[in-house]
């Protein structure tokens, strides 16, 4: 059963367009304005930042340090705990249907992934559709990850992470590096991870009822602006398409709760009959990405503490 204080959060969620002044919700379709939907989500983080119980949601972990990077033409943060090295690395692939998302806006969840792991992260700024669609935050990412290990750091001591588009773009990123024959990365953890841009999965319908996260209209339109001018299909935009074979080990996070369910489920029942070492929990009434409210409800924190304790397993065990 789902804790009263996720009950608290899932009603924010559903109730959202209120504290935004709006009498309906908004629906995401090609007439939205990129810009102007970015403007309001920006104007929600601050509403956010304004509620009290929200603060310890949006505090940066006690403890951690953040340096910026310029890896070409990519921004990039360092999340260091104390007395770390960048020689152990957690890649983190920042969620936001491949049109938001940012280091800016990902770093107080990162503190807290970095604080509960004690692994060193980077995060980086891929590029963004529709400016920049499919695909650019494939090649973005396995640059990085190139990257790293231009300056050293051994594949085994590299775990990819991320959520929603950024967990798919973690599926994907490995299937290009396996197709371009490079060491692929001791193990991967994603947290509803979008894995397939076609939206066959029957959750996409059964789900939206209680779908209260992802808004209505929002990954068709997205996926459109990400996959314009190529097959939505192909396996570096839906990795739920690839040949999963020979790839590192995989946790799966995801909620009961969510049109993007099936494209977790698919996901890991075809990666185990290709002989993965692929993990899901499936977390009953919770919604797309909860962990990434840690520390607001305790189904969250726990979250956050087993996708840390996968990547600490992966880098030190």
């Amino acid at each position: 059963m789902a804790s009263m204080k996720s009950n608290m959060a899932k009603f924010l969620l559903k109730n959202s367009h209120y504290f935004m002044g709006q009498m309906e919700k908004g629906k995401i379709d090609e007439n939205t304005s990129i810009e102007e939907t970015r403007a309001v989500s920006e104007k929600f983080a601050q509403r956010m930042e304004q509620m009290s119980w929200m603060t310890k949601i949006t505090r940066l972990a006690t403890g951690i340090r953040v340096e910026p990077e310029q890896i070409y033409h990519l921004y990039g943060e360092w999340i260091l705990p104390a007395h770390s090295s960048k020689d152990q690395v957690m890649l983190y692939l920042h969620g936001g249907g491949y049109v938001f998302g940012s280091c800016n806006t990902y770093r107080s969840f990162m503190t807290k992934l970095v604080k509960e792991s004690s692994v060193t992260a980077l995060i980086i700024n891929y590029r963004l559709a529709p400016e920049h669609p499919f695909p650019a935050a494939v090649d973005d990412a396995a640059f990085t990850y190139q990257w790293l290990l231009s300056r050293g750091v051994h594949p085994k001591n590299i775990v990819l992470a991320g959520d929603s588009a950024g967990g798919g773009l973690v599926l994907a990123t490995m299937l290009a590096l396996k197709d371009r024959q490079i060491s692929l990365p001791k193990a991967a953890v994603v947290m509803s991870p979008w894995t397939d841009l076609t939206f066959s999965g029957e959750s996409v319908q059964t789900k939206k009822d209680v779908e209260h996260f992802i808004p209505e209209g929002c990954i068709e339109t997205f996926g459109g602006y990400y996959t314009k001018g190529s097959n939505p299909a192909t396996p570096y935009a839906s990795p739920l398409f690839g040949a999963l074979e020979d790839l590192p080990p995989i946790m799966i996070h995801v909620g009961e709760d969510e049109i993007l369910l099936d494209d977790s489920v698919r996901f890991h029942q075809k990666a185990i009959r290709a002989g993965v070492d692929c993990q899901i929990k499936i977390w009953p009434g919770m919604f797309h990405c909860f962990p990434l409210m840690a520390p607001a409800f305790p189904e969250a924190v726990q979250g956050l503490r087993e996708m840390a304790a996968f990547v600490a397993k992966h880098i030190y065990g």
